[in-house]
């Protein structure tokens, strides 16, 4: 008797905290940033027979310097959570890689991955806990501390 009480509550509050992370996660959007150019937002849902999977936002940016940032916003069953290695990880692509080097760190407050590819440019991924944001900037648009300050300005202004 006192593990089906058990059992039930444990539902009850299992399920309780999934609908508070989906709302949280869903209430991400990227926004307009003042003195900054905002292109419009482009968005698809991530629909299946099962159901909606989820959901994809972009954005293109322009900060007020000129420097170009796109912005992808994804969350749902469908994307998942952005997978991270362990913090403080700093790591090359090697000897027959492209040069390339990434390395875990925090922007806007949360855990993230900045990818330095010197024939591509800046990426960085941000795990928002239930929805990933990921930014991009074209080759030798922005030094790396740039790149992440500027990243971090849209994040701060997300609202969740």
């Amino acid at each position: 008797m006192i593990s089906k009480k058990i059992f039930r509550l444990s539902l009850v509050m299992a399920l309780v905290v999934l609908a508070a992370g989906v709302c949280w996660a869903a209430s991400f959007s990227l926004p307009e940033i003042d003195g900054w150019k905002c292109g419009e937002i482009m968005s698809a849902d991530f629909d299946a027979v099962s159901g909606n999977q989820g959901y994809w936002l972009q954005r293109d940016y322009t900060t007020p310097s000129g420097t170009p940032i796109e912005a992808i916003l994804m969350g749902g069953k469908g994307p998942g959570n952005l997978r991270m290695p362990p913090p403080g990880t700093d790591s090359a692509t090697g000897v027959y890689g492209d040069g390339g080097t990434f390395r875990t760190l925090r922007a806007g407050g949360f855990p993230a991955i900045l990818e330095n590819r010197p024939l591509l440019g800046l990426s960085l991924s941000v795990n928002l806990g239930g929805a990933t944001v990921t930014f991009e900037s074209a080759r030798f648009a922005l030094s790396e501390d740039e790149f992440i300050e500027a990243a971090s300005v849209i994040i701060r202004s997300m609202n969740p």
